[in-house]
């Protein structure tokens, strides 16, 4: 579904995608459909457009009292680059090379290596060797799913899933449901603690089930998140209220007689 990884995305095109999420007319599944990305790109690229938006309002002379970014710093550029953490992405020139900032983002930031001019688009050809090492550091810890419920209703079964998410700022995750059916799409962005979400499961065979699987590879993780129904066949209805009766004695034999029946005319009242 997404496009090769060779493929240059030009800003036009990532700036098209990010309104069409901000719209929120369509599901971040729909979007990726239709422009063939990620559905975890398409987050980062409506976040960025959100952030950015009090920019266009700026003063001229607010832009231009800017610290110089990497386009104004003549080029080449000899000597010693060093990589510092600051408020935003800038480049200065120093007597032994260059400064550059780079934001942290929501995470912390990890230089895992330079692509230079003569690499290919969306490759590094001077990677950093203690790269892993960088991600591992500042990577968020891994949320956790579950099924909260699972309740049958007249055309299927609603079903809640549950997560925690232990760090301070959301996650943006690849979130689809790999197997079960049903129309619906399951979230893909964690907010910081526990949440929340139910969605109506038609299965089609007692075998089935509804499997909800996050991917947190935008965050360099291998493994994919699970977190599966028993089969549709195991869930038992819930059982009937047993309610109430009231009764009320009508009538009696009389006189009544020891040994002799004994009839009771009485009216029932399901209360």
């Amino acid at each position: 579904m997404t496009r090769g990884r060779g493929k240059r995305l030009s800003p036009d095109f990532k700036a098209r995608v990010a309104l069409e999420a901000a719209k929120g007319h369509k599901t971040a599944s729909e979007i990726a459909q239709e422009f063939q990305v990620h559905p975890t790109q398409i987050s980062q690229w409506k976040r960025q457009l959100l952030d950015n938006v009090p920019e266009l309002f700026e003063s001229t002379a607010a832009r231009a009292r800017r610290t110089p970014s990497a386009e104004e710093v003549a080029a080449p550029l000899e000597g010693t680059i060093t990589f510092e953490v600051g408020e935003e992405f800038t480049v200065t020139e120093t007597d032994e090379g260059a400064t550059i900032e780079v934001p942290p983002g929501e995470f912390g930031a990890a230089i895992t290596g330079i692509a230079s001019p003569e690499a290919i688009p969306g490759e590094i050809d001077h990677p950093n060797p203690d790269a892993s090492d960088c991600i591992a550091e500042v990577r968020p810890a891994l949320p956790e799913l579950d099924v909260l419920e699972t309740e049958p209703t007249d055309d299927g079964i609603d079903v809640t899933f549950g997560y925690e998410n232990p760090n301070d700022a959301p996650l943006l995750v690849g979130s689809e449901f790999v197997e079960g059916t049903t129309d619906e799409e399951p979230i893909d962005e964690l907010e910081p603690g526990t949440g929340e979400f139910t969605v109506a499961w038609t299965p089609e065979t007692d075998d089935e089930r509804l499997v909800w699987a996050v991917d947190m590879s935008f965050y360099d993780y291998d493994e994919v998140l699970t977190a599966e129904t028993p089969p549709a066949g195991e869930i038992d209805p819930p059982e009937p209220d047993e309610g109430e009766v009231a009764v009320s004695i009508v009538d009696v034999t009389d006189p009544v007689t020891q040994g002799d029946p004994l009839e009771v005319d009485a009216e029932l009242e399901n209360v």
